[in-house]
């Protein structure tokens, strides 16, 4: 069901502290806390990158060479897994902001199915089709006859990986990411203990190697990511009966998802080096592996504000929302000045590059070392900019411009990579340097178009919700015309039924004249309250035409408007009433499943306005009492109304359930 009481009842008092502390903590405490896991998580994921080519350079350097273009390739395939990651992590994170957990784990179990399904469609179409696949993509025949089998097994490991990406995702839209990085922590360590058991003590001469050992960390983490989701305690438990391949909830789930991972797949898509031969191309790659020990640690606060923006506009927090791009962006600019600067400094670079220029002996290939060197100069330039469009990327997928994104990065590939490094190649004599300026280039650039498309959308975002908190404003003039409108209606309104017997009908204008009430401090309301009250209860109590044992469920909803105006205008009688009423619930009838039934006379049912009727003033006597047995008994009938009363072929709620099946 909707209601937040169903919604969040089988939701740990953790889960729901992390969510209030996201809504409600103080914003720059809320960023840092959420993000610093995903940064070491970001650096555990670059040091895994960094350590294939590491590892390979301890083969040869042709195996550098082809590690950083084949891994463009997987990058590409990765992409699928990052795009489902992203837009499920936004689309759950919205369902969290707005309370209804039951709505953010049936998009859980769902992303989850679509991963699988993709993951083993992607294995089943790219292994067998790796050659001219790879050719296609603009890798070297050279480069392919010796990373084939390293390329294939990084298929698999990186469609692991998208199934593994979605539980990071999963637990990064609730705000734990402290396991994140545990989790990663573990896989590196077991990625590296691996690898270095292949290369450095059995001391294979195959880069195959190097995968197998990333294939069996990733297969350990799918593994346990399995055992998590089959645990049912676990929030996001995975269950057949919450995956939901209607056409409206895939129509979101690829609305959200699809630009992010087109985005991210058409940036992977870069063979510019390849013109240069293999020797640039292993360059290129460590350049932007160097690069990445800033730009990877950005896509943090990316990550991390993206979630806090999506849950705080589930929970319509506007303001927060916008407020959470600006501290992020703040934070970026930070972090990358400061990377930039150590990075830059010449005994830092020069212990970098020279680690990645080692021959399969040790030797530093001096060549090698500084045509690294001269690319990463110009690169760097554009890492600062990087970090705007990080924050940027935040905002956008936060807010669910996805298609936006998928724009900027489309951009930044072939409106200012490719053009400039074409110009470059041909109207210039700077040869492999062109590389290196040409991604400078295109970074600084996507950096000025992000900021532009930030300010565009803030502008846009905030002119939108002007115009809503207009129309939620009335004028003085309407509100003058409404107030005598209602006031008017009070002022002659008359009893339901001609008896003048309690009723429900009442109830409901008396409890509308409660809420004015409170909502505007116009004692008038609270007056036509208090004069119906002592026009119909009497001194003992008793209510006209009410008694105990017709059991009508019906007739305990005026009393959640007379518990209310008591708390504000006691009364010795009106207190007796609601003793009264409250008595009927120690008497009223209940079905098999414990739920009340609607009325004597309609005897083992459960209605839907039964919930209406009486759950609220039980849920009142129930607070009264701080009875913990009386709210399990409230929720439980609301969980029975899910079981008995829901029809999940038409998904739509009957208005009765007969347990007898005796009516007609």
């Amino acid at each position: 069901m909707s209601s937040s009481l169903n919604a969040s009842s089988n939701v740990s008092s953790k889960e729901l502290r992390r969510r209030d502390f996201i809504l409600n903590g103080n914003l720059w405490k809320v960023i840092i806390v959420i993000s610093l896991p995903l940064f070491l998580y970001s650096i555990l994921n670059y040091v895994n990158d960094v350590i294939d080519n590491f590892m390979c350079a301890s083969i040869s350097s042709a195996a550098v060479s082809a590690s950083a273009s084949l891994s463009q390739v997987k990058n590409m395939v990765s992409a699928i897994g990052g795009g489902l990651s992203a837009g499920g992590s936004i689309i759950i994170a919205r369902e969290i902001g707005k309370n209804n957990y039951n709505k953010a784990k049936s998009y859980a179990s769902t992303v989850f199915a679509w991963t699988a399904i993709i993951g083993i469609l992607t294995c089943l179409i790219v292994i067998p089709l790796a050659r001219p696949l790879l050719r296609m993509m603009g890798v070297l025949d050279s480069l392919i006859d010796i990373g084939i089998y390293y390329f294939i097994i990084s298929i698999i490991s990186a469609c692991l990986t998208m199934f593994n990406s979605v539980f990071m995702g999963v637990e990064k839209a609730k705000g734990s990411t402290v396991m994140i990085t545990v989790l990663n922590i573990v896989v590196m360590l077991i990625k590296v203990g691996l690898t270095s058991l292949f290369v450095y003590i059995i001391k294979v001469d195959d880069m195959t190697y190097v995968a197998l050992a990333t294939l069996i960390a990733n297969l350990l983490l799918t593994i346990f990511v399995i055992i998590r989701l089959s645990m049912r305690n676990y929030i996001f438990h995975f269950s057949f009966k919450n995956i939901d391949f209607s056409k409206k909830s895939s129509k979101k789930i690829t609305f959200i998802s699809f630009p992010i991972f087109l985005g991210k797949f058409i940036f992977s898509f870069n063979s510019m080096a390849k013109n240069y031969g293999p020797t640039v191309v292993g360059a290129l790659g460590i350049s932007n592996n160097i690069g990445g020990m800033v730009t990877n640690g950005l896509s943090s606060i990316e990550d991390s504000s993206s979630s806090i923006i999506s849950q705080n506009l589930g929970n319509g927090n506007f303001k927060r929302a916008i407020k959470t791009f600006y501290y992020a962006l703040t934070i970026n600019l930070v972090l990358a000045v400061i990377g930039v600067l150590i990075i830059s400094i010449p005994q830092v670079n020069v212990a970098i590059v020279n680690l990645f220029a080692r021959d399969a002996n040790g030797v530093i290939d001096q060549d090698f070392a500084n045509m690294i060197s001269e690319i990463f100069f110009y690169e760097k330039m554009g890492i600062i900019t990087l970090g705007i469009n990080s924050a940027v990327l935040g905002l956008l997928y936060g807010f669910g411009y996805t298609r936006l994104s998928m724009i900027i990065n489309i951009a930044r590939v072939f409106l200012f990579r490719i053009p400039s490094l074409w110009i470059l190649q041909n109207y210039t004599d700077l040869g492999y340097k062109s590389v290196g300026i040409a991604m400078g280039f295109s970074n600084i650039c996507i950096g000025i178009v992000a900021i532009i498309v930030a300010i565009a959308i803030i502008h846009r975002i905030k002119k939108k919700e002007h115009i809503k908190e207009e129309n939620r404003v009335i004028s003085d003039q309407k509100r003058q015309k409404i107030d005598e409108f209602i006031k008017g209606y009070l002022a002659s309104f008359e009893h339901y039924k001609a008896s003048k017997v309690w009723c429900y009908e009442d109830g409901v204008v008396l409890l509308g004249a409660y809420d004015l009430y409170m909502a505007t401090k116009d004692k008038y309301y609270l007056d036509f309250c208090i004069n119906y009250f002592d026009k119909n209860i009497g001194e003992d109590g008793s209510l006209i035409g009410y008694t105990v044992d017709e059991c009508n469920i019906d007739n305990l909803q005026a009393g959640t408007a007379l518990y209310l105006v008591n708390k504000i205008h006691h009364e010795e009688k009106y207190e007796k009433a609601i003793e009264l009423l409250a008595s009927q619930l120690e008497v009223q009838p209940r079905t098999l499943s414990g739920s009340f039934w609607h009325k004597k006379r309609y005897p083992y049912q459960i209605w839907l306005d039964g919930l209406y009727m009486g759950e609220p003033f039980y849920t009142l006597i129930a607070n009264e009492h701080q009875s913990s047995k009386m709210k399990d008994d409230i929720i439980h009938q609301f969980k029975n109304v899910d079981e008995f009363n829901y029809d999940e072929d038409k998904k739509l709620y009957y208005h009765c359930y007969d347990e007898t099946k005796s009516m007609q």
